[in-house]
């Protein structure tokens, strides 16, 4: 990481209803972030606890912002503050910690005195000391096949997601990718998952029949740090 701390090292994210991801932008900008990023999804929840956040409702706003830990930390300060406000929940927040995947290589001429080969782990990061209850579990898939991931991770106790509308890069020569053809049309699910549940989801969607063939999409998890309800701004 910079030393200066100027490379951003939180992601911080609002799962909202239509309409609400603007007013949350102002909020956002008012404690102190930079900019963001709202991407339309829409939502897959049938009940449970995403049912009573009113996160059942189809059409989202999913607000993405980068920042520092300080600028994220002020934001998730603002948007809390908006449950309580607020009679009736909008959404939900979390914030990601970048560390992990920005982290800088080992400078391999001083390797770690202990080191005894050449996959040394890393120091334990702060979400490692202190486990999230929850997960945040990627999938991008072609067009088509989201809700069919979604239905099988609700099995395995996922509550619910919320599906975007994306496109691949891929065309011409580069459509075939390790003799794999690739769709240009994807879906990406994103799911906030119990973390004791975690697996039981990732195993659910490896297995589901409509993603068994190879070539079919990719999935990704991470640990959230942290996941509140947002109220109506």
């Amino acid at each position: 990481m910079n030393p200066a701390g100027q490379l951003s090292d939180k992601l911080i994210c609002a799962i909202s209803g239509h309409g609400q991801g603007e007013r949350l932008m102002r909020l956002a900008r008012d404690a102190g972030a930079k900019g963001g990023t709202i991407l339309p999804g829409r939502g897959t929840a049938s009940g449970g606890l995403l049912g009573l956040l009113c996160l059942a409702d189809q059409e989202k706003d999913i607000l993405i912002i980068l920042g520092t830990k300080d600028q994220t930390d002020s934001v998730a300060s603002v948007w809390r503050a908006t449950s309580a406000h607020s009679r009736a929940s909008v959404g939900i927040s979390f914030s990601l910690n970048l560390d992990d995947v920005l982290r800088p290589k080992r400078n391999e001429a001083n390797p770690a005195p202990d080191s005894q080969s050449t996959h040394s782990l890393p120091e334990p990061s702060m979400r490692e000391q202190h486990q999230s209850p929850y997960e945040l579990v990627c999938l991008i898939v072609n067009a088509g096949f989201a809700d069919d991931a979604m239905a099988a991770a609700r099995k395995a106790g996922a509550p619910g997601g919320t599906i975007l509308k994306a496109r691949g890069t891929a065309s011409g020569e580069d459509a075939r990718f390790f003799g794999l053809t690739l769709f240009p049309e994807k879906e990406v699910l994103i799911m906030l998952v119990p973390s004791d549940k975690a697996d039981a989801v990732r195993d659910a969607v490896r297995d589901a029949e409509c993603l068994k063939r190879p070539g079919m999409g990719i999935a990704f998890s991470s640990a959230v740090d942290d996941f509140f309800p947002l109220g109506k701004v």
